[in-house]
């Protein structure tokens, strides 16, 4: 389903890139989890900023339409966990 979109889902992605790279050194891994990570930062169907950078928060689903702004644990551990795992890309 292409909706809702869960942080969770977009830091197992970069995850999973990352150990990809990491594994093969191929730069196409490396790119996508760049891409998938700047999900976070507002590349995505809405072009709504997922993470926070002042408060280190992420807001949780991502609907069709609509944005849940809650901004709960697991959210912000996905952000923090991706943000993590991107600047380790650099």
């Amino acid at each position: 389903a292409h909706f809702d979109q869960q942080p969770i889902e977009a830091s197992a992605m970069v995850s999973a890139l990352t150990i990809a790279y990491g594994c093969t050194k191929k730069r196409s891994y490396k790119s996508r989890a760049q891409r998938v990570f700047s999900w976070f930062l507002g590349n995505n169907h809405l072009n709504q900023v997922r993470y926070d950078e002042k408060t280190g928060g992420c807001h949780d689903g991502l609907g069709h339409a609509t944005v849940n702004l809650n901004q709960g644990a697991e959210s912000t551990l996905a952000a923090l966990s991706a943000l993590q795992k991107a600047h380790a890309l650099c």
